[in-house]
C-alpha cells in the first residue's frame, strides 16, 4: 500500500464543499495490509494556507468497510483536527477495475482509534 495526505480548501460561498488542491506523499512504507508514515502530519509553508482533509490508500482489494488498521492510522493522523472534516478515501484494485471508497469515522470510531494505537 502507499498513502498520501489530502489538503484543500473550502469556496468562500460554501464551507460544506472541500476542493481538494494537493496530495502530500509522506515517507512510507508498506505491506499488503497497512502503510507505515511518520507520526504527525507534515508541516511546511506551502500547506498553511491549505486544510487537511484526510488522506488515500491504496489497497489490494475491496472491503465492505474500514479496516481497522486504518481507522487507528486516521484517528492517529488527524487527533488534533477536526474529525467533522477528514476522512479516508481508499482505492481497490480490483481485476478490470479500480474503486474508490469514501469514510469518515464517528466519535465513536474515533475514540476506538485513539485506544488501539
Amino acid at each position: 500500500q502507499i498513502c498520501g495526505y489530502m489538503y484543500g480548501v473550502s469556496p468562500p460561498d460554501n464551507n460544506q464543499i472541500k476542493e481538494i488542491r494537493c496530495i502530500v506523499m509522506p515517507p512510507q512504507w508498506g505491506t499488503h495490509q497497512t502503510v507505515h508514515v511518520p507520526e504527525g502530519l507534515p508541516q511546511d509553508e506551502y500547506l498553511r494556507e491549505l486544510e487537511p482533509l484526510g488522506w488515500i490508500h491504496t489497497q489490494p482489494n475491496e472491503l465492505p468497510q474500514l479496516s481497522p488498521q486504518d481507522v487507528t492510522t486516521h484517528a492517529k493522523l488527524f487527533a488534533e483536527h477536526d474529525g467533522e472534516r477528514t476522512i479516508v478515501i481508499t482505492c481497490s484494485f480490483t481485476p478490470g477495475s479500480v474503486s474508490l471508497c469514501a469514510y469518515k469515522l464517528t466519535a465513536g470510531g474515533y475514540e476506538w482509534g485513539r485506544q488501539n494505537t
